[in-house]
């Protein structure tokens, strides 16, 4: 079932005992979508369906609209049936004049029955020159343009009981050539002649002179708009058909002239002319009529003046009388539990007072049951749902069905189960999409018992229950949702389930760019706050949660902090980065606007500051007004492992990095990073600086984009998290200053598209451990000791959920120390890696941004490499979670 658009050609044949049958229920009207449509809208001069050189063939019930070639087309064949199709047209203009219906010259024993045409070009039914024994018998056909039937020169035809609306200037029935047959039982009728000037009147029927003496024509209705007429016979024309009949002795006998309302696309009024007046002994008479109802049918009020039987109608219907049944069922609701008594009370009634038989087919394949003293029941052992069918037939075989369904339950109510997972594209692709995630809703074998019911999805919205296909929803931001479902099931008995889902963000990764720097206006106040709008951050496109930067603080003044938060929102107690007077102090982080799309940048600090921002990225999630999220790419753990040192020629050759030189590192195929990655983390150290100035990460072949990652003065060791978009495998590391330096990168995750991996969540800044006051430690207030370590617990605190976390984004700071060292950050019960996320110097406050993965238990260890205590101060934005198919 459905719409198949282009030509059919059928070849093959079958027996006159087992032709090949092409079949769907009859059609009821052109909107009925039961139907097979077969359709043919191009420019193509080919009809839609072609039976070609084939014999045995029927085909019935199949909706065919076609454009500049014919409907439904017979070629070179023999023994075929159209019977019960609707062919149209869909062009109301077409250089050519296809025909509803046709039949060439060499095909023979064509029956066209029941059909209906509409609107053609051409003829409704079209026969050539040359066919034989053609029956065109109980159709409607209506508005062709050139008329209903056309035959020119066709051996045993056969014309019967069709119903014709003929156009306004073509006859509705054209015999031309020497063609023999009878035309019987047809009603017929025409508007008059339309156009400007007005087109020449023409007959509803016309059969040439040579026709004449071999075509029989009786039985007929006609109803003629003036000026047109009824016959034109042998050339002559006659008004009505009684002229034709006193004129030419044989023919037209028992036409009727009837009013126009008479004849129609349905069947014919109670008391038209029309009923029982037709021959039941004409040729191709058919046993149903165009709706598939008994014929013929006697109408007790109406006298039978027709021949044969005596009660056939005119045209494609047979009046039928009316039949009412309206059944009742006990219990109304017609559901119960198992086993379950269904009774059905069925009292039809005739207009006519034709004795009525009626039968229940409860639908569960014990056949029908007789409906006895107007009632019949039924047990249902069996859970399930059924229709419940009540036929009524009276003695001319006219038959009312109605329906119901049964539900038979189980005793015990079904349980809904709820399952929630992300919205993963199937293989190769595997793509997740931000922010989606797919719901399904089930109850096992007795899901068929779920008919209604809500699904909440956690964040203030529903959807109505599902359970034919999964439940796609977009949340506006990522987190952690408990989702509800409600279910009713077929006897309004209720169930509930939950899953809880987390749904995440991607990183888009970016060429980096300069998009602020206050040098260049106005230095940003102590105690200020500089606002940036998404247009200004690059983050206004669909779908984008936050913008990924590089934020510097340079020429201060005095000694501050820098707090960067959503415009609108209270501002944190926390830092981005700290900085001393003189200092030049970078980190990244991903900056999330607020409700207005503005960023807070406050500095903390009592003299103004310069600030610099570069937007390398977007963090890019769901976005429910569009229905629909950017997709970015997802993050896998990798290391920490150290992937270059140029003081010992890891990764690249053992020499400084000269002044304005770079480093190419191939990052891709090593330590665990593939060869398809699509961005890098690198935790990237600056050491043995002989001059101060800045490096610049970025995709090996792009231009250097005149961005900062880090900076330094001479003889300062740095380190910064960086994130690099990957190009040929490989990464460009650039040396900003006028002296050497030596880098150290190590690895600490990759992205990748289309990945599976982990999606990022953000969360609102939370301190999670600060050894001055004892927050995370597990203790008390204490500075953590020289080369001393502390486990800090993620998973499971803060609303970071207890499972599923593989990294954790943090922003790490350390004070108050006294020695020079570094701080080590690495997964909890792993091995401590060499590599360093801190590089400090006596006395200095330091932060630097990390994703860092975390232990199988959702932990993180610090490590302090110095020979001193030192204060650590630990701050949370997020967490990676990670998805399995």
């Amino acid at each position: 079932m459905g719409r198949y658009t282009g030509s059919v050609t059928i070849t093959r044949s079958g027996t006159p005992t087992a032709p090949i049958t092409f079949k769907s229920p009859a059609f009821t009207s052109h909107t009925r979508t039961t139907n097979p449509i077969l359709w043919r809208p191009d420019n193509s001069t080919a009809a839609a369906v072609t039976v070609s050189g084939a014999h045995d063939i029927r085909i019935a019930g199949i909706i065919v609209e076609h454009a500049r070639g014919d409907g439904l087309a017979v070629v070179g064949s023999t023994r075929i049936a159209l019977d019960t199709n609707a062919v149209g047209q869909v062009w109301e203009t077409a250089p050519e004049t296809p025909d509803g219906i046709s039949v060439d010259h060499t095909s023979s024993d064509v029956s066209i029955t029941r059909n209906e045409t509409r609107g053609s070009l051409g003829h409704g039914v079209s026969i050539a020159s040359g066919a034989e024994r053609v029956t065109v018998a109980s159709n409607l056909l209506s508005t062709d343009q050139a008329g209903g039937i056309g035959a020119t020169d066709v051996s045993g035809l056969t014309v019967t009981g069709n119903t014709i609306i003929a156009g306004s200037c073509s006859p509705g029935l054209s015999i031309t050539g020497t063609s023999s047959g009878t035309v019987e039982n047809n009603a017929v009728k025409a508007m008059a002649p339309s156009g400007t000037p007005p087109c020449t009147a023409a007959p509803l029927i016309t059969v040439a002179t040579s026709s004449t003496n071999t075509v029989k024509t009786a039985y007929n209705a006609l109803a003629a708009a003036a000026p047109r007429f009824d016959y034109t016979w042998g050339g002559t024309d006659y008004t009505k058909a009684a002229d034709l009949a006193a004129a030419v002795p044989g023919q037209a006998g028992q036409d009727l002239d009837v009013p126009a309302t008479d004849i129609s696309t349905s069947a014919q009024p109670e008391g038209s002319p029309l009923i029982d007046s037709g021959d039941s002994h004409a040729p191709g008479v058919t046993s149903t009529d165009c709706s598939g109802h008994p014929r013929p049918v006697d109408d007790p009020n109406t006298a039978n003046t027709g021949t044969g039987a005596g009660a056939m109608d005119r045209g494609a219907f047979e009046r039928q009388s009316t039949l009412t049944l309206a059944p009742s069922y006990s219990p109304a609701s017609a559901a119960g539990t198992v086993p379950f008594t269904l009774a059905v009370t069925a009292a039809p009634t005739d207009s006519w007072g034709e004795t009525v038989s009626t039968v229940v087919d409860f639908g569960d394949g014990g056949g029908p049951v007789a409906v006895s003293g107007g009632v019949a029941s039924h047990v249902y052992p069996t859970p399930g749902i059924y229709t419940a069918r009540t036929t009524a037939t009276n003695t001319d075989g006219l038959a009312v069905t109605r329906t119901t369904q049964v539900k038979a339950a189980t005793v015990d109510a079904p349980q809904v189960v709820l399952t929630a997972a992300p919205l993963i594209s199937a293989p190769p692709q595997n793509t997740v999409t931000p922010g989606m995630a797919a719901f399904t809703t089930t109850a096992g074998a007795d899901t068929w018992q779920l008919q209604s019911g809500t699904l909440t999805f956690g964040d203030g919205t529903s959807a109505e229950l599902s359970t034919s296909a999964p439940t796609h929803h977009i949340y506006p931001h990522a987190g952690t949702y408990t989702a509800t479902v409600t279910a009713n099931d077929l006897l309004g008995r209720t169930s509930t389930a939950s899953a809880t889902i987390t749904v995440g963000n991607e990183i888009l990764p970016l060429t980096p760019k300069r998009i602020y720097d206050s040098r260049y206006g106005s230095r940003v106040p102590a105690h200020g706050t500089v606002q940036l709008s998404r247009a200004q951050l690059h983050a206004d496109s669909t779908g984008v949660q936050a913008a990924c930067l590089t934020v510097t603080v340079t020429n201060t003044k005095a000694g501050g902090f820098l707090t960067v938060y959503p415009d609108g929102t209270a501002r944190p107690s926390v830092s981005l980065l700290n900085f001393g007077p003189g200092q030049t102090v970078p980190n990244i982080m991903m900056a999330v606007p607020g409700e207005d799309g503005l960023v807070d940048f406050y500095n903390g600090s009592s003299a103004p500051v310069d600030l610099i921002i570069d937007s390398f990225g977007v963090e890019v999630g769901g976005d429910p007004a569009s229905r629909s999220s950017q997709i970015g790419v997802t993050y896998s753990a990798a290391g920490p492992a150290r992937v270059l040192d140029t003081r010992d020629g890891t990764g690249a050759p053992k020499a400084p990095v000269a002044p304005h030189g770079g480093v190419v590192l191939t990052v891709a195929g090593r330590k665990g990073v593939p060869s398809d990655a699509s961005a890098v983390l690198l935790n990237v150290a600056t050491t043995d600086t002989k001059a101060g100035g800045f490096l610049t990460a970025y995709g090996h072949g792009d231009d250097n984009p005149g961005t900062s990652n880090s900076n330094w003065t001479p003889g300062q060791t740095v380190s910064n998290l960086v994130l690099v978009p990957v190009k040929d495998g490989k990464v460009v590391l650039y040396n900003g200053s006028g002296g050497t330096v030596s880098f150290v990168a190590d690895v600490v995750g990759y992205y990748d598209y289309p990945g599976t991996a982990s999606v990022v969540v953000p969360t609102s800044l939370t301190r999670v451990l600060d050894t001055r006051t004892g927050t995370g430690t597990g203790g008390g207030a204490a500075k953590l000791g020289p080369h001393q370590t502390v486990r800090l617990q993620i998973a499971n605190r803060n609303g970071v959920p207890a499972t599923g976390m593989t990294a954790a984004e943090l922003n790490m700071t350390v004070t108050n120390n006294v020695g020079g060292g570094f701080i080590t950050a690495y997964p909890a019960g792993t091995a401590r890696p060499t590599a360093s996320n801190i590089n400090f110097s006596a006395g200095q406050t330091v932060a630097n941004a990390s994703v860092m993965p975390t232990g199988t238990d959702g932990a993180i260890e610090f490590y302090n490499g110095s020979s001193s205590p030192v204060d650590l101060v630990v701050d949370l934005s997020g967490y990676y979670y990670g998805y399995t198919r």
